[in-house]
């Protein structure tokens, strides 16, 4: 009975097996709680977590439920490499066996046979007493295809960097080099082992680095861009002038971590500068002294330039004229046909013509100008219509003293040519009808029993009256006695008749808007001239059989037209050819025309007739 217990004793044991069970009961209940709290933590993750022993998987989270599409009934008793492409079921049998932590990539397997890449982590731990392999899977197909775009990005941005022909460069906070492209290398001479890793004082002329070191500080403190012009020692150690052109770049939060530049070699823009310069001031000097003026006039006719010596010869200053409306200098008569110029010129490129017109002084008086004007509207030096005027008063004095010369002697020579007509007409035309009444009364009475005087007063009747004509005719185109007397018109409806008679050709003259009345005698003289010169050219030449006429008052002008379906000429080469032409008709229609301060425009064709269309300044009668 000695061994036994006692009661005190067994009293003991009980107390201390109920504190034990008590122990046990709230551990168990503590790791419950443990458990349903790792279980819950476990489910709210995106990531795949297995609980695996000795390879076999006792348990996973919903995730790896969604993430892989096995069950948890499904998944119970599988092997880890259940869930991994076979590529890579020795490295995850590695690192389980190994009890490798660190993590690695992978391609797992879904139910379906699908794959994705993943990223696995594995943690050894003890669990009721035995060791338990805790695995999180995560999928990161999402970061793959970033990291592919990042990657293609790069690729893209570097070969854009490498393509491009200016230098370019990239530096950290530090101002350290940590990339360039090739043209930098190029440039500067130098290998990326040379340029990586360096800053500018290890690279670069120590005054120099100096200068680049403050810019860059400068850049970093302040951010944003910056644009210099400074100087840089380039490969073949020649001093360049460049432009440096940089921007900071920073983190995602905004933090300055470095900068990019730009190296443009701006020597040969330099030089040309300069030289454009010291071709500006010999352009201005040489423009100051020519005598000529120079402008420019954009597409829009407003003037861009004037030449300074404008003021010498018009009275203008140039930036009295330059931005105002280039027509306002055009006297108004001549306004239309320049315009009219102008806009055929716009047409073709490097286009060019030639003008006269009065010019506007700035004492609103007008002077003749000879305007040259060129289309270099693509030209990037000019950019418009390119303008010389040439004063040319002294030559249209000249010419219009010539013109007023020219007219008094074509009027002294009509008078001249009425005085002869009436003295032929009216003296030696009627001295001759008399002989002719003598002759007559004479071989009236002469006997005619002599054979040989048969036929003789026959032949003197007929030799008299072919003289009395030719006087008449003489003295008719001298001066036409009905001109004077009956009016333009009707002369030229005489002149007309006479002239179908003689050379059996029709001729269809018509007048219309004529007022003789206000019409002065050297325009009606002239005009009667024109077309007796325009009708014996076509007698001459054209072999026509039909000639229309017309003759037309439109205020201000006379327009006079003369048609004929003659055979024709080639007009080009028949003004080649007038210097050594003798047939004077169409130039000296066209001297008298320009004498009148008309105009005169030809058109013919070979074996198509030709026109001559006449205008004339109407000029009333004084």
């Amino acid at each position: 009975m000695s061994g036994r217990p006692t009661y005190e004793e067994l009293e003991k044991r009980v107390k201390e097996l109920e504190k034990f069970e008590s122990e046990r009961n709230q551990a168990d209940q503590t790791y419950l709680e443990s458990e349903d709290k790792y279980k819950n933590h476990s489910d709210a993750t995106f990531e795949a977590i297995f609980l695996s022993e000795q390879g076999l998987c006792i348990g996973q989270n919903k995730s790896a439920e969604r993430m892989f599409g096995y069950t948890f009934k499904e998944a119970l008793g599988r092997m880890a490499t259940d869930w991994i492409h076979p590529e890579y079921h020795s490295i995850v049998k590695q690192h389980i066996f190994s009890g490798d932590e660190n993590s690695y990539e992978a391609v797992a397997i879904r139910k379906n046979g699908a794959t994705f890449p993943c990223e696995i982590q594995g943690l050894m731990t003890v669990q009721k007493g035995k060791p338990i392999r805790v695995t999180a899977l995560r999928d990161i197909i999402e970061r793959k295809n970033a990291e592919k775009i990042m990657a293609e990005k790069e690729r893209f941005l570097n070969s854009l960097l490498h393509a491009m022909p200016i230098p370019v460069f990239y530096k950290d906070r530090e101002g350290i080099y940590q990339g360039f492209n090739k043209a930098y290398e190029a440039f500067m001479g130098k290998s990326r082992d040379q340029l990586i890793g360096k800053n500018v004082f290890d690279i670069s002329q120590k005054e120099l680095a100096q200068i680049y070191y403050a810019k860059d500080t400068e850049l970093f403190d302040s951010g944003g861009i910056q644009h210099y012009e400074t100087k840089v020692k380039n490969a073949k150690d020649e001093m360049r002038d460049v432009v440096f052109d940089k921007s900071v770049y920073t983190d995602n939060n905004g933090k300055i971590i470095g900068l990019i530049g730009t190296v443009s070699d701006i020597t040969e823009r330099k030089q040309a500068e300069e030289a454009l310069r010291e071709a500006n001031t010999r352009h201005s000097s040489m423009i100051a002294n020519i005598g000529d003026v120079i402008g420019i006039m954009g597409a829009d006719g407003i003037m861009k330039y004037k030449s300074p010596n404008i003021e010498k010869w018009f009275g203008w200053k140039p930036e009295e004229l330059i931005g105002t409306d280039g027509w306002e200098t055009v006297y108004p008569e001549d306004l239309e046909r320049i315009q009219k110029r102008f806009y055929a010129l716009l047409e073709k490129d490097n286009a060019s013509t030639t003008v006269e017109y009065r010019y506007k002084c700035k004492d609103d008086t007008y002077t003749w100008i000879e305007l040259t004007a060129a289309n270099r509207i693509n030209d990037n030096t000019i950019n418009g219509i390119l303008l010389n005027y040439h004063d040319i008063s002294e030559r249209k004095n000249a010419e219009n003293r010539v013109r007023d010369l020219s007219q008094m002697l074509m009027q002294a020579q009509e008078g001249e040519r009425k005085m002869i007509s009436c003295e032929l007409h009216d003296s030696i035309a009627q001295d001759l009808s008399t002989l002719k009444l003598y002759c007559n009364r004479l071989f009236k009475k002469q006997s005619s029993s002599k054979s040989d005087t048969q036929g003789s007063p026959a032949d003197v009747f007929k030799l008299i009256d072919q003289t009395i004509t030719t006087v008449r005719d003489l003295a008719y185109e001298l001066r036409p006695p009905n001109l004077d007397d009956l009016g333009l018109v009707y002369a030229l409806e005489v002149f007309c008749e006479e002239f179908t008679e003689k050379n059996n050709t029709i001729i269809d003259f018509q007048a219309a808007g004529i007022h003789e009345s206000t019409l002065n005698s050297d325009t009606q003289i002239n005009l009667y001239r024109l077309v007796m010169e325009g009708l014996n050219n076509i007698r001459k030449h054209a072999a026509a059989s039909k000639v229309i006429i017309r003759l037309v008052g439109a205020y201000p002008n006379i327009i006079l037209r003369v048609e004929d379906n003659g055979r024709g000429f080639d007009i080009k080469e028949w003004e080649h050819s007038i210097p050594n032409r003798k047939r004077m008709g169409l130039r000296s229609m066209k001297e008298r025309v320009n004498l009148l301060q008309g105009q005169m425009s030809i058109h013919s064709q070979l074996n198509k007739g030709a026109k001559i269309v006449i205008k004339l300044p109407l000029k009333d009668k004084q």
